[in-house]
């Protein structure tokens, strides 16, 4: 499941955590269930960011799923 590998890369830099978040929110909108924890996934994403939200190019891809 895309949550478990959200919870796996926690020792992974900033960049690669945020890229699986939201990835797994891609994931997980694309099957259409549980969109508040995609949209949960996908903003933590953002938040780990800060001030590099370019760095992660599928993280508008997951919100545009999510809408």
């Amino acid at each position: 499941m895309p949550v478990d590998a959200a919870l796996h890369v926690r020792a992974a830099d900033g960049i690669t955590q945020a890229q699986t978040l939201a990835f797994s929110a891609q994931c997980i909108a694309l099957i259409g269930r549980e969109m508040a924890e995609a949209e949960r996934l996908a903003r933590d994403a953002v938040e780990m960011l800060g001030d590099s939200p370019t760095e992660v190019p599928t993280l508008p891809f997951a919100f545009g799923l999510i809408r």
